[in-house]
C-alpha cells in the first residue's frame, strides 16, 4: 500500500550503503534499514502505526523528538541522524549528534508549527495520536519545571567554574563583557525553549501535516539570500 504524497527518502538521506560495515557479510544490502526506509516511504497510515515499532525503537524516538524540541531546532534529528541497529532486540536507536540551545523556535505563533521543520519520519509518528499521546508523556517529564530547574543548575554550575579561568585568560576571541552577555542570553534560549516545549506538552490533539519534505538549511539560506 503506497501512501500517496510521500516523497522520496532519497532527497534527506544518502546511500546508506556508503554508512554500514560489513561484519561477515558478502552480501551489500541492509535488509533491516532497507525495511524501515520502505516503511516510511511507501505505507499507509494503518500499515505504518502497524510496523513501525517493530524495526524502530519509538519510546528513544520520542525522547530524541523532545530533546530537538528543547534544544530549539531540529538539526540533530534531520541532518545529523545515525542509526544503530540493535541486533538483540532487532530494531534501530536513533544516535543524535550536534545538539545545540538555539531560538529557531521562538515566536512562531501556533507552538505546533514547530513540528513541521522535523524530518519524515519525526512527522508521521506525530500524525498518529496512539504514537502521539506516547510522546506526549515523554516531553512532559523532560519539559517539567523540575527538570529545567536542574538543567539550570548545570548550566550555572558549569559557568561559575569556567568563569574566573576566562578573566585569566588574556588571549581569548571575546572580552569579559560579550562572554557574560552571551553567557545570560543563552540561559534565556534555554528558559524559552523550556517554556514552548511545556505548551507543546499540554496540546492533546495530534499535529496535522502535508508530507511534503522541509525546506532544507541550504533552501533557507539560498531563499534568504535571494530576498536581500
Amino acid at each position: 500500500e503506497v501512501l500517496p504524497g510521500i516523497p522520496s527518502l532519497k532527497t534527506e538521506i544518502p546511500d546508506y550503503k556508503l554508512w554500514r560495515a560489513d561484519i561477515n557479510e558478502k552480501s551489500p544490502s541492509f535488509e533491516e534499514l532497507e525495511t524501515l526506509f520502505s516503511i516510511i516511504e511507501n505505507s499507509s497510515d494503518d500499515v505504518f502505526s502497524a510496523n513501525i515499532g517493530n524495526i524502530l525503537d519509538l519510546d528513544k524516538w520520542y525522547k530524541s523528538i523532545a530533546i530537538n524540541v528543547l534544544s530549539g531546532r531540529p538539526h540533530s534529528i534531520r541532518q545529523n541522524l545515525n542509526f544503530l541497529f540493535n541486533p538483540i532486540k532487532g530494531r534501530f536507536d536513533p544516535l543524535l549528534e550536534d545538539i545545540g540551545a538555539l531560538p529557531d523556535f521562538a515566536d512562531i505563533g501556533d507552538p505546533q508549527e514547530i513540528y513541521k521543520k522535523f524530518d519524515l519520519l519525526s512527522r508521521r509518528i506525530l500524525s498518529n495520536k496512539t504514537f502521539y499521546e506516547e510522546y506526549l508523556k515523554i516531553l512532559q517529564k523532560m519539559s517539567s519545571e523540575e527538570a529545567e530547574q536542574k538543567y539550570l543548575e548545570i548550566y550555572d554550575s558549569l559557568f561559575a567554574q569556567l568563569e574566573p579561568e576566562f578573566y585569566k585568560d588574556q588571549a581569548k576571541y571575546k572580552n569579559d563583557f560579550q562572554m557574560v552577555s552571551e553567557v545570560s542570553e543563552w540561559r534565556k534560549i534555554i528558559v524559552n525553549n523550556y517554556e514552548l516545549a511545556r505548551e507543546l506538552a499540554a496540546i492533546k490533539e495530534s499535529p496535522i501535516f502535508s508530507f511534503d519534505l522541509p525546506p532544507t538549511e541550504d533552501a533557507i539560506m539560498q531563499d534568504a539570500d535571494g530576498k536581500e
